[in-house]
């Protein structure tokens, strides 16, 4: 009885997690895939993310920013 409950009881929140992640992933898929404005928006940040660490980068290697 002390080993086995335990157990299950790990068990059990190990498979709710599962499903919890599960479900996060389906959710975000589905927004992405249906909501065109939020992967336009979410695109637009990432380009501009790229050109700052690229901007960051180039004056990292030039001694500008140590």
């Amino acid at each position: 009885m002390f080993v086995l409950l335990p157990t299950l009881g790990i068990m059990g929140l190990w498979i709710r997690e599962r499903w919890r992640w599960g479900f996060h992933d389906i959710r975000r898929f589905m927004i992405l895939r249906t909501r065109r404005d939020v992967m336009a928006e979410l695109l637009t940040e990432q380009r501009r993310l790229g050109s700052e660490l690229e901007a960051l980068f180039e004056a990292w290697d030039s001694g500008l920013v140590s």
